[in-house]
């Protein structure tokens, strides 16, 4: 009989190393991966990510499983409970109907993380052969939600029915080809950055116009963007879609996983900060909306 006792999700965040160079949205490449891990349990539709725990036993056996596994890995791990306690002390939590849904959603937030790993733990129980567990593993980026590595590794028949046994067991058969293709795809993103997209559009009562001198320089709007991003994208990367006079896409520009001065995270919201700062030092007006790796700016 096969029955499906639980999802994990393991998050992943990086720590690039305090000593750094260059603007905190530009960067050598030169960093090192360090991963620090938080492992939470996965909810289905509707289900509220504070019971789980209480209610399965099972479940906080395989949580600790799996955190202790990473741990002797040499990775760092975060407690997960600790931080959904945080959470609801600072009232964080919407009470609302559906909130349920978005709590997972706001422990990742909270976490810092910049990886999430899905752990799927299948329970195969067997009397004439002995149980067994099945463990699939796939990994992605907190960010974007692009898929980054995944694997599917099988415990064995034994003849227990510990199941933290089994699962261990099944995470040591492919716990070190994961992490390989893992950390190789996350390296690369360290290195080269992470894609957003900006969009700049003028209000329809607007006078300014993508043409429009501006700043102390007289470039015109679009020329002094694109000079912008060419000295604040990371390791000057970005590509320009399209430009008119009232609208200009970058449907690329990459920005870094932390801040290199600081260490922390460096997140979409921070990068439209720095945007507006700039926009602001040519005495331009705008409003700002971010939808999920998109920035867009509405100039007045």
């Amino acid at each position: 009989m096969k029955k499906i006792i639980s999802l994990l999700t393991i998050l992943i965040a990086v720590a690039i190393p305090a000593k750094a160079q260059g603007n905190a949205s530009r960067g050598t490449g030169n960093t090192t991966v360090q991963p620090r891990i938080m492992v939470i349990p996965f909810t289905k539709e509707g289900q509220d990510i504070r019971t789980i725990l209480e209610d399965d036993a099972d479940m906080r056996v395989v949580l600790t499983t799996v955190k202790d596994y990473f741990d002797e890995q040499g990775f760092t791990t975060v407690d997960f409970n600790a931080r959904l306690k945080s959470i609801n002390t600072s009232n964080i939590i919407n009470t609302a109907d559906g909130a349920s849904n978005n709590i997972k959603a706001q422990v990742i937030a909270s976490s810092g993380a910049d990886m999430y790993v899905e752990v799927e733990l299948v329970k195969q129980e067997n009397e004439a052969n002995g149980n067994s567990a099945r463990i699939l593993l796939t990994a992605y980026e907190t960010s974007t939600g692009n898929s980054l590595a995944n694997k599917v590794g099988d415990s064995g028949n034994w003849r227990t029915d510990d199941y933290s046994k089994m699962a261990r067991a099944a995470i040591m058969k492919i716990g070190d080809d994961f992490m390989a293709v893992m950390q190789e795809k996350f390296t690369d993103i360290v290195k080269n950055g992470r894609s957003l997209i900006l969009e700049f559009t003028v209000a329809a009562d607007s006078d300014i116009k993508m043409g429009t001198e501006v700043g102390v320089d007289g470039y015109a709007l679009s020329d002094a963007i694109e000079i912008w991003l060419a000295d604040n994208a990371y390791n000057g990367y970005y590509h320009i879609q399209g430009v008119s006079e009232t609208n200009l896409v970058v449907d690329e520009v990459k920005i870094p996983i932390r801040d290199q001065r600081s260490g922390a995270n460096y997140t979409t919201t921070r990068f439209g900060a720095e945007v507006g700062k700039f926009l602001r030092s040519m005495n331009l007006a705008f409003k700002r909306t971010v939808v999920n790796q998109k920035i867009t700016f509405t100039i007045e």
